[in-house]
């Protein structure tokens, strides 16, 4: 599955990406079309996303499943997947990623093993204790004579906000998101990870990547995974690198899970 944020206007385009396909066969309406997109984003109904996404306040990520859309695609239209899918011919995770800007690489590239172990045991950790984001500001340009140029060096980061305490009135001059960054300082010391690693796993991770593409800011989310950003190519300007299995089942509990200690801390 491909874990994504979402929006109305994202669907809208996945909805019209389909809709174009579907003209010349008519097999399904587009009633069909939002109900099994709604569907493969892990909602009951159509009915059930848009009264999530008019609530929710923070950024609704979901996982997306493109076996689940044919599959109630094709109990609505009562047409069998395999005529649905040789009739639309249509990617469809390609769709869904291009829709909020990115390219999903992650079966076009293959992680050497030990950059990929360490990027999962990475973003367990995340998922497990609050850390929201680590983003490494920077560029690698397209080689030239010498060879690439660019460079990398750490950015913003920050904890979820489940995991972020009250500012102490110490901090009375601190904004919210430097109290945030100071404890993601302190999940990476936690779990002896430095900057450096993240620096070498980005690093890796960009030199699997096009050779001629622009490069920008390398991102680990804890929901979306290991995201880099570049020029645009084929209507992205952010690739997902890595997504770790559960990845965002895992946010979501020791979300709530952190909430309820919260809770019973007040």
């Amino acid at each position: 599955m491909l874990t994504i944020y979402l929006s109305e206007l994202q669907i809208k385009s996945v909805k019209s990406d389909l809709l174009h396909h579907n003209r010349r066969h008519k097999l399904v309406t587009s009633a069909h079309l939002s109900e099994a997109l709604a569907f493969a984003f892990g909602f009951k109904a159509n009915a059930s996303l848009i009264d999530h996404l008019n609530t929710i306040k923070s950024v609704p990520y979901v996982e997306f499943c493109a076996e689940r859309f044919w599959r109630r695609l094709s109990e609505l239209s009562s047409t069998s997947t395999a005529k649905l899918r040789n009739s639309l011919q249509v990617d469809l995770t390609g769709s869904v990623a291009r829709a909020i800007g990115f390219r999903d690489l992650r079966d076009r590239i293959s992680l050497p093993e030990e950059l990929e172990s360490q990027l999962t045991r990475f973003f367990k950790l995340m998922a497990d204790h609050g850390a929201a984001a680590f983003t490494l500001e920077g560029a690698r340009f397209a080689p030239n004579v010498v060879g690439y140029g660019g460079f990398y060096r750490p950015g913003t980061h920050a904890m979820r906000p489940a995991f972020v305490p009250v500012k102490p009135a110490l901090y009375f001059e601190w904004s919210e998101r430097s109290w945030s960054a100071l404890e993601a300082d302190a999940f990476l010391e936690d779990h002896n990870i430095s900057g450096r690693d993240l620096l070498d796993w980005a690093g890796a991770a960009c030199e699997l990547m096009e050779r001629s593409l622009h490069l920008k800011d390398v991102v680990f989310d804890a929901a979306l995974g290991l995201v880099v950003h570049h020029k645009e190519i084929s209507d992205c300007t952010a690739s997902i690198v890595f997504q770790r299995k559960g990845q965002l089942g895992d946010v979501r509990v020791a979300d709530a899970r952190q909430k309820a200690e919260n809770f019973e801390i007040v």
